[in-house]
């Protein structure tokens, strides 16, 4: 076959003339709007020879109200606007009305540009059509087009050379296609027909009749086609065999359909789950399937005669017959739902897809059909899932918390309200922000070791406190919770949770936890906390051999002040008495309220022990000025012990122990002095 197609010049023309010639259908070339050449098929459509139409303008032959139709789709399909074969009438010699199917593209012609076209006498088609529809287009309102396939095939029955349409016939790309012809056969006894014939055209050289196939794609799709074949003979030898295929798969589903029983088709309609249903142009039931009586509780019997607005209820009936006139009118109609009205009088949800019937010689519309699904739970479950998202919604937008959801990217793409409030910032700008900008950075790797646990595990988190960062400056505390979402098909598209706001709980718990460690009057550690930290000093200075002080200190005649002047004074008296001596502590010291009027000391790293006698003349000098109460002005002392480390004890209760045994010496000397434990008598002050 190749040395065909690479031969001479005159051996290539001949090729495709008779592969032109050979063609089922009418091919024809036109040049500044005038017939070149046509084959036999193409002259033949119109009634003429193909040397009458030679010269004649394309358009002669059309009729004249698809002209301008016509002009319009083939500049269409020129421009690659348009892929599918388009159809048109022609008129004949003797003045009959034939279908044409077409296709053009655009060659060149003796080195100028043409036109190329492909076309077909489909008016045999149009009165099929005709008759199955007057029977059959209730339940069918198909037409299939299809374009041809040219080939060829060496002697060897391997196809050389397929069309770019190989999809449509075979089911795969041309190349893929290039083997022998017979692998795409069925096992269909009426297959051994085409076989024989093939062989006869190469045995003997001269073209057969044309024949059909049953054909079986590479996706298993069974088509039907007919075959035109032609021997290439060169110097009386067979070089090729060269052919068309038609898919008239449409035309035997045709003439199965005129010839079998209409219960056929009856049936697959009746077993289908939906309403099925046809309408004549005025809108009267001309068939209804079983389904009806199912989903209405009205026989089918019943609705054919009737028509269709007798089940559409009022406040529908407008819209629905708008619809219908629509419809009538070839516009196209999307699917809708309409509560049509059941024998027992309740409301039935139908989502219906409908079309218009037509008969094609006249252009009038004949009818609606359509196809009807009961949506009645659907529409249930989604008006049950509505309400039931718009209360959750009510919920979410009313609960003091805040409600939030973010992407696995932690960007945030729902918030209610609350959220705003607690984070201190507008709605709009937090939308789409990443989670973490709400939390310090020290805190954001434990948020995120929160999440990745839960998209992990899948379980829920919660318990987790951190102080948000308000751009507000405002302290706030919330309690994080996190769970996974997951879109429909179940795989994980994110997290939601609770922002509960602890600030109160936080403050209430570090009060509590303050009270338990310090006096309430004075804000002095007291004796709970003192003792820790005792411990520790002692621990410390033992680690790094240094030396401590821990005092004892009590106000002498305080109980007088309390009877005399009352506890309010008492109080005052003893927040004077805190102050005074915090201004002569150091910074690293520790100061605490032991008692009612007990008071204790712990300096750590003392020097000397000299320096123990200026601290006890510092902290009773700073005693010496008079207190002014109100009008009333007094004076008060106190009374000092001093234990030092290591020398008077090793730990707290030695320690605490000798400064108490020093403080009542002090004291037992009338007060406002202080006492060294252990010291020799010399070396008392007062």
């Amino acid at each position: 076959m190749s040395d065909v197609i690479s031969g001479n010049g005159e051996r290539r023309e001949e090729f495709y003339r008779k592969l032109a010639e050979s063609s089922f259908a009418g091919i024809y070339v036109v040049q500044n709007g005038v017939f070149r050449y046509l084959n036999h098929n193409a002259a033949s459509y119109a009634g003429y020879e193909p040397e009458e139409l030679a010269g004649r303008k394309a358009s002669w032959i059309v009729h004249p109200d698809d002209r301008e139709e016509v002009l319009r789709l083939a500049r269409a399909m020129l421009k690659g606007l348009r892929t599918d074969p388009y159809e048109f009438r022609i008129v004949t010699k003797r003045g009959k009305i034939r279908w044409i199917m077409e296709t053009v593209t655009a060659i060149r012609y003796e080195g100028l540009p043409a036109i190329l076209g492909n076309s077909m006498d489909v008016t045999e088609k149009k009165d099929v059509e005709l008759a199955l529809r007057m029977s059959e287009e209730r339940y069918r309102n198909i037409i299939e087009h299809s374009g041809v396939l040219f080939y060829t095939h060496n002697p060897d029955q391997v196809l050389t050379f397929v069309s770019a349409n190989a999809e449509h016939f075979f089911g795969c790309t041309p190349e893929e296609a290039k083997i022998s012809w017979q692998e795409f056969l069925t096992d269909n006894p009426l297959n051994q027909l085409g076989i024989a014939a093939t062989q006869i055209a190469m045995d003997t050289g001269k073209r057969q009749p044309p024949y059909e196939l049953e054909l079986r794609k590479k996706n298993g799709e069974i088509i039907w086609v007919e075959v035109h074949e032609h021997p290439v003979v060169v110097e009386g030898k067979l070089q090729a065999i060269v052919g068309t295929l038609v898919d008239v798969s449409l035309r035997k589903w045709m003439q199965q359909a005129l010839t079998a029983s209409e219960e056929r088709y009856r049936t697959l309609i009746e077993t289908t789950p939906d309403l099925v249903f046809a309408v004549d142009r005025h809108g009267v039931f001309t068939f209804a399937n079983q389904r009806f009586e199912e989903a209405l509780g009205i026989a089918p019997a019943d609705l054919v005669g009737r028509p269709f607005t007798s089940i559409i209820p009022p406040e529908s009936m407008p819209a629905i017959i708008d619809k219908f006139k629509r419809g009538v009118r070839g516009e196209t109609i999307p699917p809708y739902e309409v509560a049509l009205t059941a024998k027992d009088g309740q409301r039935v949800i139908i989502e219906f897809l409908t079309s218009t019937y037509w008969d094609r010689l006249t252009g009038r519309a004949t009818g609606r059909f359509g196809i009807g699904r009961n949506v009645t739970e659907r529409r249930q479950a989604q008006d049950a899932l509505k309400a039931s998202e718009e209360r959750y919604r009510t919920i979410i937008e009313n609960i003091g918390d805040g409600y939030y959801e973010v992407d696995v990217n932690g960007n945030l793409r729902f918030a209610n309200d609350a959220c705003r409030r607690i984070t201190g910032q507008s709605l709009d700008k937090i939308i789409g922000a990443n989670f973490r900008v709400f939390f310090f950075p020290e805190d954001i790797a434990d948020i995120i070791r929160m999440f990745n646990a839960t998209f992990v595990t899948g379980e829920s988190k919660r318990g987790m406190v951190k102080r948000l960062q308000r751009t507000d400056g405002k302290e706030q505390y919330v309690e994080i919770s996190v769970s996974l979402k997951r879109d429909g098909k179940g795989k994980p598209s994110g997290f939601m949770g609770i922002l509960h706001d602890v600030t109160e709980r936080r403050k209430s718990e570090e009060t509590i936890h303050w009270l338990a460690y310090h006096d309430a009057l004075t804000g002095l550690p007291n004796r709970l906390l003192f003792r820790d930290r005792l411990v520790m000093a002692i621990a410390q200075a033992k680690r790094n051999g240094e030396q401590l002080a821990v005092m004892m200190m009590d106000l002498d005649k305080f109980k007088e002040i309390n009877d005399t002047r009352g506890h309010d004074v008492g109080d005052a008296v003893l927040c004077s008495f805190t102050e005074r001596i915090k201004k002569r502590l150091r910074a690293g010291d520790t100061f605490a309220r032991t008692g009612g009027d007990e008071f204790m000391i712990i300096m750590p790293r003392i020097r000397r022990r000299e320096d123990l006698a200026m601290l006890g003349k510092t902290l009773v000098g700073a005693l010496a000025a008079p207190v002014t109460m109100g009008a009333a002005t007094f004076k008060f002392s106190v009374s000092i012990g001093i234990a030092l480390y290591p020398r008077d004890g090793m730990d707290f209760d030695a320690l605490v122990k000798n400064a108490d045994t020093a403080m009542y010496l002090a004291k037992g000397r009338g007060g406002n002095a202080y006492e060294i434990f252990a010291a020799p008598a010399g070396e008392k002050n007062a």
